[in-house]
């Protein structure tokens, strides 16, 4: 008989990986730790010295009342003073006019005797020429100007004015600006550095209609009415000036607009002041008054020179 087979063996499974636990370790036993000391006890505190209770001041002896005072009496009421009431102020004044010299009487004409011959009618007073009145410039530093301040000198110029047989009727203002235009813009006179008066200032710029024009505007003595001009250089500064009428009876400074001290004669406004581009011009306007006599206006300009060493021409 065949061999009856042998069984086969069963395989059997193969047991799964199992997870090693790990050994406990034992934990390493902790150092010893240093004994705290145990606390001392402070020491007690020294006993103090006991201190005294405080003793009670002797009582104040009582002291006399002292009286109360006395108030004083209230005074009676004064009356009451009136407060001063200030004076009222005066009322101003009107200005008193200053005074003016009453004009000379013209004289009365002398009737003559029955029988006797008629005189001849006194000739018109003529004055002598001019110039009469002082130099036409001084200064200061020469000695020959008492009426001059420190570093200054003066200019004079004069004019006949003849008799005033008819109102004045030349236009004075327009022959005033046209003769400061002639002379002020003259370059001769600005090359010379002329201080003159208006005629000799002419004579100066030479030959031409200008010069002619001035001559023909300065020279007439037969007008009651004169335009009187001065020339300075054009650096020069105007400090002052000063206005005089004379006749035979005398001479005296005047004011503007007012009448002048010889009677029937007066000065128009101040003198005008031109500063032209080459010369200063000065210019004033006198009128003479009397229908009998002629009068002689003298105008006088104080200025400074231009610089020290300043010399006029001539």
């Amino acid at each position: 008989e065949p061999a009856s087979a042998e069984p086969q063996p069963v395989a059997q499974p193969e047991p799964e990986p199992r997870t090693v636990v790990p050994e406990p370790v034992t934990p390493p036993e902790p150092e010893p730790q240093p004994a705290v000391p145990e606390p001392t006890a402070p020491p007690e505190p020294e006993p103090q010295p006991a201190v005294p209770e405080p003793v009670a001041p002797p009582e104040p002896e009582p002291q006399p009342a002292v009286p109360e005072p006395v108030a004083p009496p209230v005074p009676e009421a004064q009356p009451a003073m009136p407060e001063p009431v200030a004076p009222p102020e005066p009322e101003p004044q009107p200005a008193v006019p200053e005074p003016v010299a009453p004009p000379e009487p013209e004289p009365q004409p002398v009737m003559p005797e029955a029988g006797s011959p008629v005189a001849e009618p006194a000739p018109v007073t003529v004055l002598s020429a001019p110039g009469s009145l002082g130099p036409t410039l001084r200064a200061y530093r020469n000695q020959d100007c008492t009426d001059c301040r420190p570093g200054e000198w003066a200019i004079s110029v004069e004019a006949v004015a003849g008799p005033a047989a008819a109102p004045c009727a030349d236009p004075l203002d327009a022959n005033g600006r046209e003769l400061a235009a002639l002379l002020g813009r003259s370059v001769a006179l600005e090359l010379k550095e002329v201080a003159a008066p208006g005629p000799e200032a002419a004579a100066l710029m030479g030959s031409s209609e200008a010069s002619a024009r001035v001559l023909e505007l300065l020279t007439d003595d037969s007008r009651p009415c004169r335009v009187l001009v001065a020339v300075i250089p054009k650096a020069g500064r105007v400090r002052g000036m000063r206005m005089e009428a004379a006749d035979a009876s005398g001479i005296g400074d005047c004011l503007a607009d007012r009448p002048c001290p010889v009677g029937r004669a007066h000065w128009l406004g101040q003198p005008r002041v031109y500063r032209e581009p080459s010369a200063n011009v000065v210019w004033g306007l006198f009128v003479n008054e009397a229908p009998d006599r002629e009068r002689r206006a003298r105008m006088t300009v104080y200025f400074a020179a231009p610089y020290r060493a300043w010399q006029p021409p001539g």
